[in-house]
Formats: structure tokens, sequence, C-alpha cells
């Protein structure tokens, strides 16, 4: 911190000659460029993640073997305690 001679305060950047603000200028502004391109890039990449009619009916058809299989069932029995004593609590916290 630097104050000039009129005495009002200076930073850093006010030691940089002209030339030298103007290339941390580009640059900052370099980077804004950068990051909002990479912005824009991943909201169109997270609005393509749709599946197809064919992918879904696939993921759905995985789901439905899974639940359809012995350890999920023998876990879904296992933590049926867990479940109910949840819901209880979650009630009484309601009321």
């Amino acid at each position: 911190m630097t104050e000039s001679i009129d005495g009002a305060w200076a930073g850093p950047e006010a030691r940089l000659e002209a030339n030298d603000r103007m290339l941390t200028l580009e640059r900052q502004l370099e980077l804004v460029d950068r990051v909002k391109g990479l912005e824009a890039q991943l909201a169109q990449l997270s609005a393509g993640a749709v599946l197809t009619p064919s992918e879904q009916l696939s993921a759905e058809q995985q789901l439905l073997a899974l639940r359809e299989s012995l350890p999920w069932r023998v876990g879904r029995a296992v933590t049926i305690p867990v479940r109910v004593a949840g819901r209880v609590l979650h009630r009484g916290t309601r009321e």
C-alpha cells in the first residue's frame, strides 16, 4: 500500500506502468471470458444428459430386476425396524 503525492490511497497496481496495467486487465478479461465459456459448456452438457426413451426403458428394467433380486429383498426385510422407527420419529416431530 502506497500513498501518492496528493495523499489519496493507491494500491499496488498504481505502481504498475500503463502497459503492464493494460496487460493485467486483458488477462482478467480473458479469465472472465474463459469462465463464462466453461459455464455455458457445462449448462449445455447438463441439458443434454436426458435419457432417450430406449435408455430410460433399459434403466427401468434394470431397476425392476434389482428390486426382484434376493439381496434386495433380504436387505429390505432387515432394515424394516429402522425404517419404521424413522417414520415414527418423523411423525413425532411434525406434531
